[in-house]
């Protein structure tokens, strides 16, 4: 749970934009997973670097059953 004290603090508006954005997600897409929804980068890797796009398409590549790269997965 995430608790906070001050309701018009930045971490407070943050919070409450970020759960605006997943409930509009759930709602547009119907019935959603959990598995969807959680998070796919490790603490400290942001999704922009060369680690976290690596991380991406390896996740990606699971979903679809194959490695990503039209090569044959390696």
């Amino acid at each position: 749970p995430i608790v906070y004290f001050e309701p018009e603090s930045i971490s407070a508006k943050r919070y409450m934009m970020a759960a605006s954005k997943l409930i509009s997600m759930l709602e547009n897409q119907g019935e959603v997973s959990n598995e969807a929804i959680q998070p796919i980068m490790p603490a400290g890797v942001s999704a922009c670097s060369p680690e976290g796009q690596k991380i991406k398409a390896e996740h990606e590549a699971k979903k679809s059953g194959g490695c990503g790269s039209g090569c044959g997965c390696h």
